[in-house]
Formats: structure tokens, C-alpha cells, sequence
């Protein structure tokens, strides 16, 4: 098994090859090790090199970056920028933003993601129901929906 640290050397060295040019599946597994990592910048140097290479319209590339954003506790800036810049989400990338406010304690926040995610968007699929109804028993604040 890759360690870890071994896919951000593989990466590094592929970077310095001239004609390397990473795709949004390169992307979408380097990110997440820049999590397990929690190396805040080396995220932002991928992130930086998914601009360069122009990878930032690809959904699965956006979706990446938000969760790392997220996970590492870059939310106002890096998160919500990078969200509103994508040009197509899906139901992954309202479901990131919905679990990574939540996991940042940014109540309100989610609650305003999930209602869009539900009500204008119609996503509701099993995942998003058995989500919430977590929230409730975790936040116990039942009674502050009703009200919102």
C-alpha cells in the first residue's frame, strides 16, 4: 500500500517533468492526502496548479477543492470562493459544503445550504434525509428549524 507521503512525492516529481500535466483524477487523489496530511499550503500549491492547467471548471476538481478547504478549516475565504466559482455542481458539491459547514460548527450557514439543496434544487435522495436527521439528534435543536 502507497503510503501517504509516497503520493505527494510521486506528485512533486511528476511536477517537474516538463510535459506533465495532471488531470482532475490526479487532483481528486492528491487533495484528500493534503488533508490526511494537513498540509494547508501544499493544497494551495495544487490548487494553484489546477488553475494553471485550467482544471477549475471540472466539477470533480471543485468538489476536491471545496473538501479540502472545508476539512481544513478554510471556510469563508477558500471554500465558499471556490463553490460559487464553479461553473456546474452537483449534488457532491452541495452535500461538501453541507457536511463542512456543519463539521466547522457553522450551523446557520448549513441549515441555509440544506434548505437550497432540498427545496430549490429538489436533490433529495436518502443520503441528504439520513444526514439531517442526524443533525437534529446531534444539534437536538429541533424547534430552531421549525421556526428558520
Amino acid at each position: 500500500m502507497i503510503q501517504t507521503t509516497e503520493v505527494i512525492k510521486l506528485y512533486n516529481g511528476l511536477n517537474m517533468r516538463q510535459h506533465f500535466k495532471p488531470n482532475s483524477v490526479t487532483v481528486a487523489i492528491v487533495l484528500p492526502v493534503c488533508v490526511r496530511l494537513k498540509r494547508l499550503m501544499l493544497g494551495k500549491s495544487v490548487h494553484s496548479g489546477v488553475i494553471k492547467t485550467r482544471l477549475e471548471s471540472q466539477t470533480l476538481v471543485g468538489n476536491s477543492l471545496v473538501s479540502m478547504y472545508l476539512k481544513l478549516g478554510c471556510v469563508s475565504g477558500d471554500a465558499y470562493k471556490v463553490f460559487d466559482e464553479m461553473s456546474e455542481r452537483d449534488v457532491v458539491s452541495w452535500n461538501a459544503m453541507v457536511v463542512g459547514l456543519m463539521e466547522n460548527g457553522l450551523v446557520y450557514g448549513m441549515l441555509c445550504f440544506f434548505n437550497f439543496l432540498i427545496f430549490f434544487l429538489n436533490f433529495s435522495d436518502f443520503f441528504n434525509f439520513f444526514f439531517f436527521l442526524n443533525i437534529f439528534d446531534f444539534f437536538s435543536f429541533s424547534d430552531f428549524f421549525f421556526n428558520f
